[in-house]
Order: structure tokens, then C-alpha cells, then sequence
């Protein structure tokens, strides 16, 4: 879902419809504090997986940066 639906009236009204004590988080909090936290335990979890291993080799084919700049 794309965060910014999270703040539209629209958003907020169907989810009043489905449950009217749901308190609706706001788009800034989901942002500045959900999504963070849940790629920091991801990136914890990925990194306790990859350090039981052993041999590991990273190969990359090319691509771009934000700034469209060749790598």
C-alpha cells in the first residue's frame, strides 16, 4: 500500500467503517517510525543469518545510482 494513502479522508473513513474504535496512524509516524524500525530488524535479522555463514562471495552486474550515475 502506498504510505500516502494513510492521510486521506478516503482511507480514514473506510477503515472507521470497518472498525470504529480504530485509531488511524498517521503517515509522518509510519514514515518517521514504523517503516524504520521494521528495516533496522530486517537488516538485524539478515546480518545475524549471513554471520552463521561461511565462504560468501557478493557479485554485482552494473546499475545506477540515484543520481543516475553508472556503477
Amino acid at each position: 500500500m502506498v504510505p500516502a494513502l494513510i492521510d486521506r479522508n478516503i482511507w480514514k473513513t473506510f477503515m472507521g467503517n470497518l472498525n470504529p474504535k480504530y485509531m488511524a496512524t498517521s503517515l509522518k509516524t509510519i514514515r518517521d517510525k514504523l517503516i524504520p524500525a521494521q528495516v533496522a530488524v530486517v537488516r538485524r535479522d539478515a546480518i545475524d543469518v549471513l554471520k552463521g555463514e561461511f565462504n560468501l562471495t557478493l557479485t554485482f552486474d552494473g546499475g545506477s545510482t540515484r543520481g543516475k550515475q553508472s556503477v
